[in-house]
């Protein structure tokens, strides 16, 4: 008792790999697999973020690290904030599946990854960034963008007659610090610098990951499960 194969191996070869390309095609859009991409994308990005010295210090600097004493956050606003702006960057993380490209030999499944938008619109839109300081001076309230500074504006800012004074003063926001007059001028912390649209603590996160092997390597293990063992080419240029 035996099979016989009554069509050519190529035949047999071709039709194999037209039932893979069907059960590739078909993980390949699947919603639950692109929201797996997705959330892997996700973690990294913000774990890059919350890694940053920059982040850091915002979230548990000590001293003239402590980028929240210099921006006056209210100690008790912090992790609020902080969690609110992660949100933000987190909400405009995506994963598309792009048009599958056939070559003379193979087909090419490849995703495009959206990070953070790069005007920064709805991060700097957003009141998480802001802090308002009431004093004798401004009775009315000063808005604070030290978002806007660290991500944009920081080497483009300098308060001429004031500096801060680190210390656990009653009348401190952030409890950690206060702004006094002095004869010098109180300026963002250049070491937490560059501070331009194309330059600044989250641009410098998404390119550690870019050249991030670990990242690679947990891409490609998710999308060989995607596609299989059989796709060689699985993730393009992030």
């Amino acid at each position: 008792m035996g099979i016989i194969l009554v069509e050519s191996d190529r035949t047999i070869i071709v039709k194999i790999r037209e039932a893979f390309l069907k059960k590739a095609v078909k993980n390949f859009y699947k919603r639950e697999n692109i929201l797996d991409i997705q959330n892997v994308v996700k973690t990294y990005i913000l774990s890059y973020i919350k890694n940053s010295e920059t982040w850091n210090s915002l979230q548990k600097g000590v001293g003239d690290q402590n980028l929240s004493a210099h921006f006056g956050i209210p100690s008790k606003e912090l992790d609020g904030r902080l969690e609110r702006l992660l949100d933000i960057w987190g909400e405009e993380i995506k994963v598309t599946p792009s048009n599958i490209k056939r070559r003379s030999s193979s087909f090419v499944f490849s995703y495009k990854f959206y990070a953070i938008e790069a005007n920064w619109a709805k991060v700097l839109n957003s009141d998480a960034g802001v802090t308002i300081n009431v004093s004798k001076a401004h009775p009315e309230g000063q808005r604070l963008p030290f978002l806007e500074w660290l991500l944009v504006a920081g080497d483009q800012l300098e308060i001429t007659g004031y500096d801060i004074n680190f210390g656990n003063h009653p009348r401190s926001r952030s409890g950690s610090a206060v702004m006094i007059k002095a004869n010098t001028s109180w300026v963002v912390p250049p070491e937490f610098g560059g501070f331009s649209e194309s330059d600044n603590f989250v641009t410098r996160a998404l390119d550690d990951i870019r050249k991030s092997s670990e990242f690679r390597n947990k891409l490609e293990t998710i999308l060989k499960g995607v596609g299989g063992d059989q796709i060689s080419q699985f993730i393009r240029d992030f």
